[in-house]
């Protein structure tokens, strides 16, 4: 792991902000996961160089995606994932410009394939034999 935040996770509700964090803090080294709610919290989280960072943003209304602007040019190098219902997820995710968006905890890959996104992807998965496994 190098110096400063690697990973942010983006949800939209507690309940995946927390399984997300229980499920990345044995992963790392030093099990530095960093739970915020709200954007203020993440960027400061961001800012303290944590490792990773699982932000709950609640419900965005109106223009509130674009502080996931924001928090992308904070740690431009860090991998970006967005987890939210699909009917928010595009509009999160391109706000985010987000390296990987899926609609459920489930479907996120392995942690090493997090830290090592190449390029965009977006997937509900549906159609994937680890979805019906």
């Amino acid at each position: 792991m190098g110096a400063g935040t690697v990973l942010v996770v983006i949800t939209t509700n507690p309940g995946d902000t927390k399984a997300i964090s229980a499920w990345l803090s044995p992963q790392l080294p030093d099990g530095e996961v960093v739970q915020a709610a709200g954007y203020f919290a993440a960027v400061s989280a961001i800012e303290r160089r944590a490792h990773a960072v699982v932000v709950d943003i609640g419900f965005p209304e109106g223009r509130d995606h674009w502080r996931l602007a924001e928090m992308r040019s904070r740690q431009a190098d860090a991998a970006f994932v967005v987890v939210a219902d699909a009917t928010l997820l595009p509009r999160l995710a391109g706000a985010a410009k987000a390296d990987l968006a899926v609609t459920r905890v489930a479907d996120l890959p392995p942690l090493r394939e997090l830290l090592l996104t190449d390029e965009p992807v977006v997937t509900d998965r549906a159609g994937s034999p680890r979805a019906t496994s």
